[in-house]
């Protein structure tokens, strides 16, 4: 497979968000992966959506396993975005259910860190590329011993508070610690947004050799951005464009 990894994240090519055309289309299009969204329903039922819904919205959307039906025979990659941490085990019961690689099957989202650390066959049973907010919400927790109980609710509800509370520029005080958590986890690739892209914090990670993954790159320049700094994975809605701009890279165009 070239690199990086072209990623056609859900909605794609201007297709519904999280609907079966957006796979369909990634198929299509040659993608080398596909971006799910994946929560439980209060049923426990395993559905494609990128929000927290009612039981009845539930019902109306697509199940994980209407999706690797779709795609079991076939090579695609399938990145599971997992919104909430209950999902992980059952996406993982799922994918073995149809006999899906664990080299074809990449979780990302809210997998965290103490689940890696926890579990040491995870890595038996699929890839993980770990999201940086679930890295650097344990470094707010040390670098603040002293915190309120709502304080730590949110956190965990939403790792971003860090970097909305710390800002993007104080980032580079947390490389070393970052890069730390990444060799110790073993995680497959960091998952960033691509307003990180060249961040301190980015910069250092390509240093230490720990692959990117990088998140929604719709734009030529960012594109080209992730070519030339060699990121591990372009997660993008303009399948098409990324597919053409890696093939002209790769030809020296």
């Amino acid at each position: 497979m070239n690199q990086p990894i072209i990623t056609a994240h859900s909605g794609c090519e201007d297709s519904d968000i999280d609907s079966m055309r957006s796979v369909e289309i990634a198929l299509e299009y040659g993608a080398d992966a596909v971006e799910i969204d994946v929560r439980v329903d209060r049923k426990g039922d395993l559905r494609i959506s990128h929000d927290t819904v009612s039981q009845e919205e539930y019902e109306n959307k697509l199940t994980l396993r209407q999706v690797f039906e779709c795609v079991y025979d076939t090579d695609i990659l399938i990145n599971c975005d997992l919104k909430e941490q209950a999902a992980l085990y059952k996406t993982l019961e799922e994918a073995e259910k149809f006999g899906i690689p664990a080299d074809r099957l990449i979780l990302s989202g809210c997998t965290s860190p103490e689940q890696l650390a926890r579990d040491i066959f995870l890595f038996d049973r699929a890839r993980f590329f770990l999201n940086i907010e679930e890295v650097l919400k344990f470094i707010w927790l040390r670098k603040n011993s002293v915190f309120r109980i709502d304080q730590f609710v949110g956190l965990m509800k939403n790792p971003w508070m860090f970097i909305i509370k710390e800002g993007v520029e104080t980032l580079g005080a947390c490389v070393s610690e970052t890069i730390r958590c990444y060799q110790l986890l073993h995680a497959n690739a960091v998952n960033l947004p691509k307003t990180l892209l060249g961040s301190m914090l980015a910069q250092e990670l390509r240093k230490a050799e720990i692959p990117l993954s990088v998140w929604t790159v719709d734009e030529p320049e960012l594109v080209q951005a992730c070519l030339t700094d060699k990121v591990f994975n372009i997660t993008t809605g303009n399948v098409l464009q990324a597919l053409q701009m890696r093939d002209d890279y790769n030809k020296g165009v």
